[in-house]
């Protein structure tokens, strides 16, 4: 009989990274969904791909500690390569339930908050604020 293990090929490293993203599958300190869905798949993570593989788990949950926090982080992109993650904003305030229209949000970005990649923006930002 054969099972579903035996069928499924191992995913690769960028594979892995993405189903991490994708389904949120996070269990515990930073990241360390990674070892279970590396097991479950048969997947082989060296230590260095797995630490590159936390710190992009870290990067994107960020994002969700500032919004708790009470921040409204916006990751912005200049349309010639450069990122910037931003603090300053002004938009309507949502009607119970959310936007239902299109609805214009403005971003300040200070010039030092631009970067060449998205994660050198949020590397920049962690440090400013202090995380």
């Amino acid at each position: 009989m054969t099972t579903t293990t035996d069928t499924v090929k191992p995913l690769t490293a960028e594979q892995a990274e993405l189903a991490l993203i994708l389904t949120g599958d996070f269990h515990g300190p930073w990241g360390a969904g990674l070892n279970e869905i590396a097991e479950r798949r048969h997947t082989v993570i060296d230590t260095a791909e797995l630490e590159r593989l936390r710190k992009a788990a870290r990067r994107l949950h960020l994002f969700e500690e500032w919004a708790n926090e009470g921040y409204a982080p916006a990751l912005v992109f200049d349309d010639d390569g450069r990122w910037a993650v931003s603090f300053t904003s002004a938009s309507p305030v949502p009607p119970d339930g959310g936007f239902t229209d299109t609805e214009q949000i403005s971003v300040l970005v200070e010039p030092h908050e631009w970067h060449d990649s998205v994660n050198a923006a949020i590397d920049a930002a962690q440090k400013e604020e202090g995380q």
